[in-house]
């Protein structure tokens, strides 16, 4: 499992590399035991996320990973609320 999450931590750094535009930053977390990992990615706006996952090197990425899951990749979008 620990090469596969290797593997994975790799394509993603390619798939980035690829997709610069809009991505601001990156952090990969991997459970203890290494059975779940969480990617999350920050983007310079909404369109630059939504052009992100319409793209052809993020479709590839999840063909290139879809065989490490049970079940599918789970996007989810958030925004960053500064202050109360």
């Amino acid at each position: 499992m620990r090469s596969e999450i290797k593997r994975f931590i790799q394509e993603v750094a390619v798939l980035h590399d690829e997709m610069q535009s809009g991505v601001v930053a990156s952090q990969l977390l991997t459970e203890e035991g290494g059975n779940m990992v969480v990617l999350i990615t920050s983007f310079t706006s909404r369109d630059e996320c939504l052009a992100f996952h319409d793209s052809r090197p993020y479709r590839a990425f999840v063909q290139k990973t879809q065989h490490l899951l049970v079940g599918s990749f789970v996007v989810k979008m958030f925004t960053e609320r500064m202050g109360t």
